[in-house]
């Protein structure tokens, strides 16, 4: 398996689309674009439950409505955040002659708006602007996190559905010795003891089902389905070792959604810091005036007012908005460290993994297959009661490490997942 990530130029310059990002775009070339319903003829694959669930999965829709909101407040920025404002007074004048009161009526009309003058819309807009990607890259970060849990259900159903495969065939292996143990000459204390290994077999069987229907729950609530029994066909696959793993880590600072959403957290906090510092001084307003007086007087012109930064100058606001920032970086370079970690323990555990599965496949597995087949060959038609017990005990243990395999290859399904969120993309663990 080789895993290419590609470096973008700029963290903040890549913008995932709205139903499906960059992220998951490998995910689902080809065919699998097409909508897979529910009431499609079982069964599912792994590829369609995946793409199953990031159609309709509940959850993810509504998260989906975030990046709406956060688009509105571009729309918002954009707009330009003051109207004008008019001012009416109209009066009743009155008094003594030597007032020299010509008119009883005196009217004054204003028409002001506050002035931006330092680039107070710019700010705002980069900050919309960034908040709209941080908005997104979260809902890329959930298309991911949802596709590998989609595809680890898948597997763990898969796995299960094994297990419970396994135990019928130990409990029949356990039944058909029981019944020999019944109709030949053994002990009673052997009887009893073949029968109550019956009892232990099938209540392993029924603890299979148990363990088989949580895992369909499960995968029903990744797909967001309701009421309809998930019938799936696949098998755990064994992937090979990653042939890049030195250059893993920083290309996976590439690909993972989380870090750009952090990237954009800082650039929204950045833009915050600068809007609240111009906010401060405050704004102008600036508009024409007019005056008509009771001696029948007419006075035009316009009124200037600045807001003076005497008592209140929102220090605290600035250096709240300063720690917001802080915070932001600190996040940010957090996340860094943390990405390469998860991919430095996905790559140990994937290889640990790798090397179980290996052990099962290549030496123990074919090694009780070879002995079960030379037992049966010398265990002819005549075989004596205990020759069949050891034939049997040997198919026993054929049968314990065939479940201890699928064990291996689950671990390294979930290695492989635990990579795929380390990486961020699913094509490592669904595939392309």
């Amino acid at each position: 398996m080789r895993i290419d990530c590609a470096k973008s130029p700029d963290a903040l310059a890549i913008r995932p689309k709205a139903i499906l990002t960059l992220a998951l775009a490998c995910l689902l070339s080809g065919a699998l674009l097409s909508t897979v319903s529910a009431q499609d003829d079982p069964p599912w694959t792994r590829s369609a439950a995946v793409a199953y669930a990031l159609e309709h999965n509940p959850e993810l829709m509504a998260a989906r409505h975030q990046r709406g909101i956060a688009a509105a407040g571009v729309v918002i920025a954009r707009t330009y955040p003051f109207n004008p404002v008019w001012d009416f007074k109209g009066q009743q004048a009155s008094g003594p002659r030597s007032a020299g009161i010509t008119s009883v009526i005196g009217i004054e009309s204003a028409v002001h708006i506050d002035i931006e003058l330092r680039h107070q819309g710019t700010y705002r807009r980069q900050q919309a602007d960034a908040a709209l990607s941080h908005a997104e890259w979260d809902v890329a970060t959930l298309e991911v996190n949802l596709a590998i849990r989609a595809a680890k259900a898948f597997d763990a159903l898969i796995h299960r559905q094994g297990k419970l495969a396994l135990a019928e065939a130990v409990a029949r292996l356990k039944e058909q010795v029981a019944e020999r143990a019944a109709a030949g000459k053994a002990k009673r204390a052997d009887d009893l003891a073949a029968r109550a290994d019956v009892y232990d077999a099938r209540g392993q069987v029924a603890l299979a089902r148990t363990v088989v229907a949580a895992a369909r729950a499960d995968l029903a609530r990744a797909l967001g389905t309701v009421g309809d029994p998930l019938i799936v066909a696949g098998a755990l696959e064994v992937v090979s070792a990653v042939d890049n793993a030195s250059t893993l880590g920083e290309a996976a600072l590439n690909t993972r959604p989380e870090r750009r959403s952090r990237q954009a957290a800082l650039a929204e906090a950045d833009a915050k810091v600068r809007l609240e510092v111009a906010n401060r001084w405050g704004n102008p307003t600036f508009g024409p005036d007019y005056e008509y007086d009771p001696t029948r007087v007419n006075f035009a012109g316009f009124a200037f007012s600045v807001p003076l930064n005497v008592i209140n100058s929102h220090k605290g606001d600035v250096l709240q908005r300063r720690c917001e920032r802080a915070k932001a970086l600190a996040d940010l370079q957090q996340v860094e460290v943390q990405i390469r970690q998860d991919v430095e323990a996905a790559l140990a555990r994937l290889d640990a993994a790798l090397d179980w599965e290996a052990g099962y496949r290549t030496r123990l597995l074919p090694d009780l297959r070879g002995y079960v087949e030379e037992i049966e060959r010398q265990t002819g038609k005549e075989a004596s009661d205990a020759d069949l017990a050891q034939l049997a005990d040997f198919r026993q243990r054929l049968l314990k490490a065939r479940m201890d395999y699928l064990d291996a290859l689950w671990e390294v399904s979930q290695a492989r997942a635990d990579l795929a969120a380390a990486v961020g993309d699913p094509c490592v663990m669904v595939g392309r």
